[in-house]
């Protein structure tokens, strides 16, 4: 596709510039590509137009950069169907006429904007505002967004796109019900969810209609394993396609029983819990005529195909047959396509086939490529739904008062490059190094590299050392572990098969030593020779701190919960700097969680009753507090009495819990880790943020094609 070939263009010749220097940029440089970063990593085209603006206003002189901002200008407007992109590619031609690449650019998209070709597919940028919403849906007639809001609870709410306003159809506090997967009726008027009860009989799953006006009705209730989950509506409104258990089915929506239509057997990849399922089935199912349904499925050892079959229960037709993964099926408004997304080529991209009484038409053909970080939700007569995500990982420091925790200043970005994937920071025992683990994508076939940092506390170069794992992926890593005389460092990581191996690094030579470890995440000791793990499981399996010698693998229960009968979890294990205290999260009854501080020299333990939710507990360097943060996303500002989205708790083992605010300047992220230096002036966290973008591709099917 042309438009495809100038954005390659565009790349090449940004690389040109990088490759001239960047290290020793100009402010004028270091602006483009913020600018380039905003638009093409999150997504945030407004922001970066006012960027490249900027650059062309305060650096006239530049006309290289000034010509290429001009561009992008054009291009941003573009993306958000805004006719200000004929005008940025007309200032291109007048004002940077000796810029041959530029104008050659800018003349082609001035012609394709002008022709107006109705087959050309279009991007439409949707209100920024829609993005606060998890598991968003556009409804059919594409006025307005379905989501979870997380402000309170996990309730759905209803974003209008006419008069950007938002309102929530369900009122859940945290601790109490909670709302997942809402999924529009054809006419609009309805929304079907689940929602998850637990009370003293166990957990209850539950099936709900609301209307607009919130006004409700419960369709269907099951408990314990008998998980229920809309998918879909028939398009008379007659009846919903859901999940129970393991098959999914058909339940009315005047409400009855489940009517299955197809075991979910290989409709999942392996390893995928049915909470997760609306990750791997899309919606709309159903065919707009009401008599097929789509989905992908997989034989035994091989990729997903996409399958039809009746929606009484007809035998499964291949829509696809291709050694490449094909997933995620949405039908068109017409029912004359399918798009789908597919690894043909090596990297996602948005195919389509055409289909006719259930049947392919002809062979699948590529819609839209580079769609790796973009997920298609549904199809209406507006356009194709396409959501763009972002994952962003980054460190930050902040200064303390080392006496009380209290923050000396404000937090701070780790002064390092690239961003965006940066992990897992820990202060060496001896406080001369921060380690982190780095993950960028590099090489031939574009894969992650993990690499681990060592920043110097007092300056200097970094320290870069290599990971020697073929294809990393920063999710299975888990948290890097000093050792005691901060020599090196250690961690786990599974091979193919899933087994783990321990990873080990001696940070004065760069040599890594491997060995096969049953653990992952573990904890060791002072001498290096044992390591502590979690066990989490019922009174008769044994739960608890366990203990295991390295070498000769001899294990002992340090730590026992007191419990007659039930379930106990433990996790967030955590040694003090002195090796002799462990700090865990114990958990026996849901809700009921406290933080436990284990004398590993006695074994004796005392608890500590906390408030909220609790991850990530570190120590103190005073050896008497522990800290935890509260991690969980908070998408709305709360009052000031709440501590703000990000803060630490401070429970010490005699006395009263404080929060301490920790970064009210980094909205919509989470704190993922945090580490204390061991001379209590500063600590650091990683804080993680997702950057959606909300987007309606027109145009879908090429020309030739429709």
């Amino acid at each position: 596709m042309r438009y495809r070939k100038i954005i390659m263009l565009i790349a090449t010749l940004a690389v040109v510039l990088m490759a001239s220097g960047f290290q020793n940029a100009s402010d004028h440089k270091v602006l483009f590509e913020k600018a380039k970063f905003a638009m093409e990593t999150k997504g945030d085209l407004q922001g970066a137009i006012r960027i490249f603006q900027e650059i062309i206003a305060k650096y006239p002189q530049e006309k290289e950069y000034g010509a290429r901002a001009q561009l992008y200008v054009g291009l941003c407007f573009e993306k958000l169907g805004n006719a200000e992109a004929i005008k940025a590619y007309e200032l291109v031609l007048k004002k940077y006429a000796d810029r041959p690449e530029e104008v050659a650019i800018a003349r082609e998209r001035l012609a394709s904007l002008r022709q107006g070709s109705p087959s050309d597919i279009s991007v439409v940028r949707l209100s920024p505002q829609a993005e606060l919403l998890y598991y968003k849906r556009i409804s059919p007639d594409g006025t307005k967004i379905v989501g979870l809001d997380s402000s309170k609870g996990m309730n759905i709410a209803v974003y209008d796109l006419a008069t950007q306003s938002q309102t929530l159809l369900t009122d859940f506090p945290w601790n109490d019900l909670e709302a997942f997967s809402p999924v529009w009726s054809r006419d609009g008027r309805e929304i079907a969810y689940n929602r998850i009860r637990v009370d003293g009989k166990g957990i209850w799953w539950e099936l709900v209609v609301t209307a607009l006006n919130g006004k409700e009705r419960m369709l269907f209730r099951s408990e314990g394993q008998q998980f229920v989950w809309p998918l879909d509506w028939l398009p008379d409104g007659s009846a919903l396609v859901a999940i129970l258990a393991d098959k999914m089915g058909l339940i009315p929506s005047s409400g009855g029983s489940f009517k299955p239509i197809s075991s979910l057997e290989r409709i999942l990849p392996e390893n995928v819990s049915l909470p997760l399922v609306t990750e791997f089935i899309s919606a709309p199912l159903v065919s707009p005529d009401g008599r097929f349904i789509a989905f992908q499925k997989r034989s035994k050892e091989g990729p997903f195909d996409i399958f039809i079959s009746g929606i009484d229960g007809q035998p499964l037709e291949a829509l696809t047959n291709h050694p490449a993964d094909d997933v995620r099926p949405l039908w068109s408004p017409d029912g004359k396509y399918i798009a789908f997304q597919s690894r043909r080529q090596g990297d996602w991209a948005l195919w389509g086939v055409a289909v006719k009484d259930g049947k392919s038409q002809g062979q699948p053909f590529m819609i839209k490529d580079g769609t790796q970080n973009s997920v298609f939700l549904n199809w209406t007569s507006q356009g194709l739904f396409q959501q763009i995500l972002a994952q962003m990982y980054d460190i930050y420091t902040m200064p303390v008062d080392p006496e009380t925790g209290e923050p000396a200043g404000k937090p701070r970005q780790l002064s390092f490059a690239p961003t965006g994937a940066n992990r897992w920071p820990l202060w060496s025992p001896d406080g001369r190094f921060l380690a982190f683990v780095s993950g960028h994508q590099s090489g031939l076939m574009n894969l992650p590299q993990g690499r681990i940092i060592l920043m110097p506390r007092e300056g200097g170069k970094a320290k870069d050392f290599p990971i020697p794992i073929d294809i990393y992926n920063p999710k299975e890593i888990g948290a890097i572990r000093w050792l005691s005389d901060s020599s090196g460092l250690r961690f786990f990581y599974p091979d193919f098969k899933g087994e783990y191996f321990a990873y080990q690094l001696t940070v004065g030579t760069g040599e890594w030593k491997t060995e096969p470890r049953p653990r992952r995440r573990i904890h060791l000791d002072k001498s290096g020779q044992a390591f502590y793990y979690s066990k989490s499981d019922a009174k008769e399996n044994d739960p608890g701190i366990i203990e295991e010698n390295i070498e000769t693998g001899a294990k002992r229960l340090v730590y026992r919960p007191e419990m007659e009968k039930g379930w106990a979890a433990y996790r967030q294990l955590r040694i003090s700097s002195d090796y002799r205290w462990l700090a865990f999260h114990e958990e026996i009854t849901p809700g009921d969680s406290r933080l436990v501080i284990l004398d590993l020299e006695t074994g004796k333990s005392c608890k500590v009753k906390v408030t909220g939710r609790l991850y990530n507990a570190f120590w103190f360097p005073n050896k008497k507090l522990i800290m935890a943060t509260n991690a969980y996303t908070e998408y709305h500002d709360r009052s000031a009495k709440e501590g703000g989205p990000f803060y630490v708790l401070v429970a010490p083992l005699v006395g009263s819990q404080k929060k301490i605010s920790l970064a009210d300047s980094l909205p919509r992220s989470n704190i993922v880790s945090i580490d204390w230096s061991p001379d209590g002036k500063e600590i650091v966290f990683e804080v993680a943020a997702v950057h959606t973008s909300n987007f309606f591709l027109r145009n879908v099917i090429p020309k030739g094609h429709n």
